[in-house]
């Protein structure tokens, strides 16, 4: 999955959104006590998109998700006592979640708040927290099930509600999270980042030998928007150490099974963290956003690539190789 930063081009479909989202939601009513201009608000829903907080998951052009990340904490979160003291710019803080009624309960919500985690990590972020009202019970089982920590609760005013109590969450890295604090790994698009195009190629030909021009070529496209097949990266501070790309044809006879995700590598010492299995699921999400499935892959590894969502379809002839080798499918 990627989430895009809104802009306010995408205003009134934020408000559309919301709206539906308000209109449709069984029960929301009773666990999130939404309401048409109390709350979300159009001024509020335009400053976030101001300040850069406000981000959408969209299926080709639909939006189907929307929450707003800031990266800072509100006076209203200094009364709880948190598991660690942090500046208030140091906190990341998760509201107006939300999901198109169309598709909720398919684990969109979850995706995205995964995404948020890993945007508070690109920022530098110690923690992320976020509050829901004591009566969200389904939000409440959410933010618990991907270990958000209930800190406490504290009763405030809201115009969409009155006085009432609201529950405190915070997420804080551990062994199994490591990498999305600690590490300070970034993955980015190459579109988020094209200043990196001609340095992707570089690697990448270093990698597996193919001419640079090629890359470029094919990076070219995705850029300038001629194809949605795209370029992704891995970054530990400015350094390239893992990538991937999706191509027309990865140089095999089966022309038909189109298109190929292309081209994946991590650097030996960064290994066994879990960023190639990372990037194919973000690949994956990606494209079928944009109505792109199924994938194909061309590999000779046996059990990697089964441990997300890929399976065996058949053995293909790759171009000037003297054996077949397998090939892969992600429906």
């Amino acid at each position: 999955m990627i989430l895009q930063q809104a802009t306010l081009t995408d205003f009134e479909s934020v408000l559309s959104f919301y709206d539906d989202v308000m209109e449709r939601t069984p029960g929301i009513e009773h666990y999130a006590r939404w309401r048409k201009g109390k709350h979300p608000t159009a001024e509020g829903i335009k400053a976030f998109i101001l300040e850069g907080s406000l981000y959408l998951y969209k299926e080709q052009v639909v939006i189907v998700g929307a929450l707003v990340v800031t990266m800072y904490q509100g006076k209203d979160y200094h009364a709880i006592e948190w598991s660690r003291d942090v500046a208030d710019d140091e906190v990341a803080v998760i509201h107006l979640l939300a999901v198109s009624p169309d598709l909720q309960g398919r684990g969109i919500g979850e995706e995205m708040v995964r995404e948020a985690i890993r945007l508070a990590q690109d920022h530098g972020m110690k923690s992320v927290r976020l509050d829901a009202l004591a009566s969200n019970t389904p939000a409440h089982r959410l933010y618990e099930r991907m270990g958000f920590e209930y800190r406490g609760k504290q009763r405030l005013y809201a115009e969409n509600t009155g006085w009432t109590d609201f529950f405190f969450f915070e997420y804080q890295p551990n062994a199994d999270s490591v990498g999305l604090f600690m590490r300070g790994y970034r993955y980015v698009t190459l579109r988020e980042r094209p200043d990196l195009k001609e340095a992707a190629a570089v690697w990448f030909h270093s990698k597996w030998n193919v001419p640079k021009e090629a890359y470029l070529e094919c990076m070219e496209a995705y850029l300038n928007h001629e194809t949605e097949y795209g370029w992704y990266l891995c970054l530990d501070g400015t350094r390239i150490i893992g990538g991937m790309g999706v191509i027309e044809n990865d140089f095999h006879d089966r022309k038909d099974l189109s298109p190929n995700v292309c081209a994946v590598y991590t650097e030996e010492e960064y290994r066994c963290q879990g960023i190639a299995g990372y990037m194919l699921n973000k690949v994956v999400e990606d494209m079928r956003s944009k109505g792109i499935s199924p994938l194909y892959l061309l590999t000779d590894h046996t059990g990697f690539y089964e441990r997300y969502g890929w399976e065996f379809l058949c053995l293909v002839q790759g171009d000037g190789e003297p054996e077949m080798s397998r090939m892969y499918i992600h429906k």
